[in-house]
């Protein structure tokens, strides 16, 4: 089973950023979220900086293990104000995506792993995946994109109850032990590990 699916608290997750790094937070309705699905979400934020980011987790299962990843996002940006009623996010490119790594990568960009994206919106929308297992670790991904060619003043997603059904009856799926997360900048590239700030 996924290790904090729902996003209660950034535990379990690793995250890395394509290019600008954002702030994470985890938002939580009892003190005033802005959107959660449930009772928190987590969220990526910037200001005037489009960003690709998003988290990833391994998983130990059997190979060759039938796999289905389904998580829930939302986005808003806002030139205006940080009122849901000011949400111009249908104004910007924005792609909301999971993926799996059959083969327990942790390299966002690999060409190993499937992928499926559905546009971002300002109502909260599901992306699934399915993959079969070729090793006894794979890697679940959980990525948005938010502006492409130029930004707003407010810009954020945020994600929510991630769920991984292993095999036809769904059985649970054990997490799997410490990982790397890779941070990516214009200039290089770092890879620190799981714990490490990220701020």
């Amino acid at each position: 089973m996924l290790v904090n699916a729902s996003f209660e608290k950034l535990d379990g997750w690793n995250l890395y950023h394509l290019g600008e790094q954002v702030a994470v937070n985890v938002e939580d309705r009892a003190t005033g979220a802005l959107a959660t699905l449930d009772e928190t979400a987590l969220r990526f934020y910037s200001e005037w900086h489009v960003f690709q980011s998003g988290v990833y987790q391994s998983v130990r299962v059997t190979s060759g293990t039938p796999l289905k990843l389904s998580a829930w996002s939302f986005f808003f940006a806002s030139s205006r104000s940080a009122s849901l009623s000011d949400n111009q996010v249908r104004e910007l490119y924005t792609r909301f995506r999971v993926g799996i790594d059959p083969t327990g990568g942790f390299e966002p960009r690999s060409d190993k792993i499937t992928w499926n994206a559905v546009g971002g919106d300002m109502l909260w929308k599901q992306a699934e995946v399915s993959a079969v297992a070729q090793a006894e670790e794979i890697t679940v991904f959980v990525e948005a994109q938010v502006g492409k060619d130029w930004p707003m003043q407010i810009m954020a997603a945020h994600f929510d109850k991630c769920v991984l059904v292993v095999g036809d009856s769904g059985s649970p799926a054990e997490t799997a032990g410490e990982v790397q997360y890779y941070l990516d900048v214009p200039a290089f590239r770092i890879a620190v590990r799981r714990g490490a700030p990220v701020g």
